[in-house]
């Protein structure tokens, strides 16, 4: 249960504050799932500065959310 149940978080870039680590928890807290990469079962796609350019444009053409970590933050 939760705000994230049933969802896939997946993340690309670097993350200073919260870190990378500190998103993952978070996403579990709320009872969501973390993936390595985009795919079909990614509910949003996380990117902070420098994403890997080719997981963001798989990311947009399966049609998943790339949202920013602000963006993220607000849907907790």
């Amino acid at each position: 249960t939760g705000k994230f149940a049933g969802k896939v978080f997946a993340f690309s870039g670097s993350f200073k504050s919260p870190s990378r680590e500190e998103l993952k928890t978070l996403v579990e807290q709320h009872g969501g799932t973390v993936g390595g990469s985009p795919g079909k079962s990614t509910s949003y796609f996380v990117v902070g500065e420098s994403p890997t350019a080719h997981k963001v444009e798989k990311a947009k053409s399966l049609s998943i959310p790339v949202i920013n970590v602000q963006e993220f933050l607000g849907m907790i």
